[in-house]
């Protein structure tokens, strides 16, 4: 994945994608410096792959939004909580968006993974 400057919080909705033009896994994700919870404004659909013939690496980060989550606005007090019990929040923030299949997301997984299949690699 490209590097980001950050580390992995969590991951959910893996899967692995294949076409004849590509292959590669999906999933839901975020990253951060710091202790946030999971909410649409920083969890991302990504997808990362190899075309058919092997020459490129594929790379996609695109924003994507579950009715499993709320727009989190914490507070110092509701920030020094959720950190006592952060463990705990991502696993089961993990479970829910596992177990839901995500919620309703908005663009689609269908959709998104349709797009990745459907990328082509145009030669010179």
């Amino acid at each position: 994945m490209p590097p980001f400057n950050a580390a992995q919080v969590f991951h959910a909705l893996e899967k692995r994608l294949e076409s004849d033009k590509g292959r590669g896994i999906r999933y839901l994700t975020l990253y951060s410096q710091g202790i946030v919870g999971i909410d649409n404004f920083d969890i991302f659909y990504t997808y990362q792959g190899i075309s058919s013939d092997g020459k490129y690496y594929i790379a996609a980060v695109l924003p994507i939004n579950s009715s499993l989550l709320q727009d989190l606005a914490l507070d110092q007090a509701g920030l020094e909580a959720m950190a006592e019990k952060y463990p705990e929040y991502i696993t089961n923030m993990t479970e829910l968006l596992r177990s839901e299949g995500g919620g309703v997301l908005t663009p689609s997984l269908e959709a998104l993974d349709s797009m990745m299949m459907s990328l082509e690699i145009l030669s010179d």
